[in-house]
């Protein structure tokens, strides 16, 4: 094979390959947020490992709640999110704080977040703080 040929079948079987690409809108304001979302807490992340979930490759990250806000109790909760990048999971760091805001997928118990939610760090939460203040 040519070197050119090398190059374009190589190029045909990458871009054949699935793609993951994360698309979501804007989630709107802490008001907004707050009302369509099943979950709202402020934890610290604990531990964050791999779990395989609806047949893809996730993130179950096991919080400690600081503070309960919405359909949330007891000490410790666990969220699923994506590995980052393309699958729009959010990127949680053990021992940091966040305001976590979760849903559930049609009636499963188990919760989950992500970059289109207002999930966010605590330190960076300055606009939905005031907004539960109110």
């Amino acid at each position: 094979m040519r070197p050119i040929g090398v190059f374009a079948f190589v190029a045909i079987a990458l871009a054949s390959q699935a793609v993951e690409a994360c698309s979501c809108a804007w989630h709107g304001s802490p008001c907004r947020a707050f009302d369509e979302t099943a979950a709202v807490f402020i934890g610290r992340a604990l531990e964050i490992n791999p779990v395989m979930d609806e047949g893809y490759e996730q993130r179950l990250v096991r919080l400690e709640i600081l503070q309960a806000l919405k359909g949330v109790s007891g000490n410790r909760i666990e969220v699923v999110t994506g590995r980052g990048g393309g699958d729009c999971g959010y990127t949680f760091r053990r021992g940091d704080t966040y305001l976590v805001y979760a849903h559930r997928r049609d009636g499963a118990k188990r919760l989950y977040t992500g970059i289109c939610s207002r999930t966010q760090a605590l330190s960076d939460a300055t606009e939905d703080l005031e907004y539960f203040k109110a």
